[in-house]
């Protein structure tokens, strides 16, 4: 069988294997001039093309018969660390393709121009550092179905007027910093995800053809204030929001809606409250980070779902609320880094948090670390069960009590300048201890939990009762990995 490109032939998966043709995939890919000239005279290719270039003057004149690709068109460079992207220098050569299944592409200099006669459906639409892209009105013969995504158009001002199809799954634009309007959008109905980085919206708003919107995420819009515009839509599952320094609306205010289950906020130091569109009362993870207008955050208490907490870098944040309505099995709360608390959260239903990565990554179900204030981490009456507790650099803690607590794998307390008793009572479990940086640690009561320590580091608690150390030692022998004095 000849190994020359053919016109209506067979597909060329598996027989180019000097060209990078990959059977499994369907795709032929090329990597050089060579390559390239093998293609012409190529009208109909019956597999996907992948052109991926290392050298920018890569003439793709080769291809000018080419008309129909039947899988994807990618053109990009291979990936790298290299801080300077290769760009290809133009897609001349192409003018002549009228279809292709899917569209990518990226790191070219000189534009979209000679795909202009394209037209028909793709499933993604990928367009890629496209530096002097001002609009797709090039790539107007085309209508989206699946995924319509623009990175790195730092010229880009609007987006049409490629069509969009009324159930197309994602829209995700970053690094266009003149894009100011998201008009373009029009006509979509059921969109499943909108992410949006770095962009130069002033205002949220959203073709009033859009009735679902599950998932949304905003970063890095320096102009946005508010999120109100998603208060018209119910639905939203999932809530992202960061780096936006003047946005003080999470879209609550002008919602009754019950949906929201995830939500992440981080650096946006003008919101003063936390009410997200979508309500708290069915939220599973909740994220608040480095978010210095907030003084409180009791609205997240009313979720009857919660599985993880994580509250870090909040300098204004002063207490936590009780959560009387959270289940008792949790994944994971993690209170780090927050400047001015005084009181942690307290769950009194809890009975059990595991997190089944804590073993691997050291990243503890109950941590409170480096919040210099706090004088009371809460209270946890029902707390039986958990693999991992962590409390660290908490200069203002004197005790710490957990009365319930009976399993335990794993328990690191350091560097707690003031923390004078360390109360629990487990039975079964606790092969791990951690106890170091504590000067005025006293008592060191665990529980009457026994057997053979994995790992015991006793350092610098100097008075720390002869006793509860000796009860530590006996749990060793050569076997453990012990850092001691």
């Amino acid at each position: 069988m000849s190994n020359e490109p053919q016109r209506e032939a067979a597909p060329l998966a598996g027989q180019r294997v000097e060209c990078g043709t990959d059977s499994e995939t369907g795709e032929l890919t090329v990597k050089t001039q060579a390559a390239i000239d093998e293609l012409a005279g190529c009208e109909i290719l019956r597999a996907g093309l992948v052109i991926e270039f290392s050298d920018p003057a890569l003439d793709l004149q080769p291809l000018e018969t080419l008309r129909v690709i039947e899988g994807q068109l990618r053109v990009a460079a291979p990936w790298s660390f290299e801080r300077v992207p290769v760009r290809l220098r133009s897609l001349h050569g192409l003018e002549g393709l009228r279809s292709v299944a899917s569209l990518t592409v990226s790191g070219v200099e000189s534009g979209l121009g000679p795909l202009s006669q394209l037209s028909g459906d793709v499933t993604e639409l990928i367009l890629e550092d496209l530096p002097g892209v001002r609009d797709l009105s090039v790539l107007g013969g085309l209508r989206v179905t699946r995924l319509f995504s623009l990175d790195l158009m730092p010229d880009l001002e609007r987006l049409g007027p490629v069509a969009l199809a009324p159930q197309l799954e994602s829209v995700s634009i970053s690094t266009a910093p003149q894009l100011t309007s998201l008009a373009g959008l029009e006509g979509l109905v059921e969109l499943r995800s909108l992410d949006l980085r770095d962009v130069g919206l002033r205002e949220l708003a959203l073709p009033d053809s859009l009735v679902s919107l599950p998932y949304v995420s905003i970063s890095g819009a320096s102009e946005l204030t508010s999120l109100a515009e998603l208060s018209r839509r119910p639905g939203v599952l999932g809530l992202r929001v960061g780096s936006n320094p003047r946005l003080t609306d999470l879209g609550g205010n002008g919602s009754s809606d019950s949906s929201l289950q995830e939500l992440a906020v981080y650096a946006c130091p003008s919101l003063t409250e936390i009410h997200p569109v979508g309500g708290c009362s069915a939220l599973t993870n909740v994220e608040i980070t480095d978010c210095d207008g907030i003084t409180q955050i009791d609205r997240i208490a009313e979720s009857s779902a919660l599985q993880m907490l994580q509250i870090r870098g909040n300098a204004a944040l002063t207490r936590l609320p009780v959560f009387e309505r959270a289940p008792a099995q949790m994944v994971q709360i993690r209170i780090a880094d927050n400047a001015a608390l005084v009181q942690g959260p307290s769950f009194p239903n809890l009975t059990r948090l595991y997190y089944f990565e804590t073993p691997y990554y050291e990243s503890a179900e109950l941590e409170l670390s480096n919040n210099p204030l706090l004088a009371a981490i809460g209270e946890y009456p029902q707390l039986e069960s958990l693999t991992m507790l962590a409390l660290n650099q908490q200069p203002a803690l004197t005790s710490l009590t957990l009365p319930s607590l009976r399993s335990l794998g794993w328990l690191r307390v350091r560097d707690n300048a003031s923390l004078t008793r360390v109360e629990l009572a487990v039975r079964e479990g606790l092969s791990i201890i951690e106890v170091a940086g504590n000067p005025k640690l006293e008592v060191l009561s665990l529980g009457p939990a026994s057997g053979l320590l994995q790992r015991l580091q006793l350092q610098e608690n100097p008075a720390l009762a002869g006793e509860d150390r000796q009860r530590l030692l006996d749990r060793i022998n050569e076997l453990t990995e012990a850092t001691l004095d």
